[in-house]
């Protein structure tokens, strides 16, 4: 199909549940693109890639991306949570931050930066984000539960 029929079959698809055949739309759609890329289907394409855990095509498709529309906060901040999940921090950091960069408000970009702090053994990092990340979302549930999950360790910690 057409690259505008294969982008619409694709969000069809995705929304039914069938991301395998959601997947093969939007890369069909991809591969139809000219010089001016739409952001619209290579967002949907790199969750869809994201949730299957295909990690290397997931960042190759977000770094090509990331290239080519280097304005769009969605890119840095799905490329920074794919590296994340495989717990490449300093790349995953540099991401969140670009992220941040571009859209301020990105609470998710805050929590990934605070999930890697802490991580890291960094805490009061890992809180100042946190605290970032509920300002610009007062109801991030990660954001929200990973608040719950430090208290409730400092809590024991000050039991002992």
């Amino acid at each position: 199909p057409d690259r505008r029929l294969a982008e619409e079959l694709g969000s069809f698809f995705n929304e039914q549940g069938q991301r395998q055949l959601a997947a093969e739309y939007y890369r069909s759609a991809l591969s139809q693109e000219g010089k001016h890329p739409q952001i619209r289907p290579v967002i949907a394409y790199a969750k869809i890639l994201y949730d299957l855990k295909a990690w290397p095509d997931t960042e190759r498709l977000l770094r090509r991306a990331a290239d080519r529309v280097p304005t769009e906060a969605k890119i840095p901040l799905l490329l920074g949570k794919t590296l994340l999940e495989q717990r490449r921090w300093p790349e995953a950091l540099t991401w969140f931050e670009r992220a941040i960069a571009l859209d301020p408000k990105t609470a998710e970009a805050y929590y990934g930066c605070s999930r890697i702090a802490l991580a890291q053994g960094r805490r009061e990092e890992a809180l100042r984000n946190l605290k970032q990340a509920l300002a610009a979302n007062p109801y991030h549930r990660e954001a929200l539960e990973l608040l719950r999950q430090m208290d409730l360790h400092q809590m024991r910690r000050h039991s002992e």
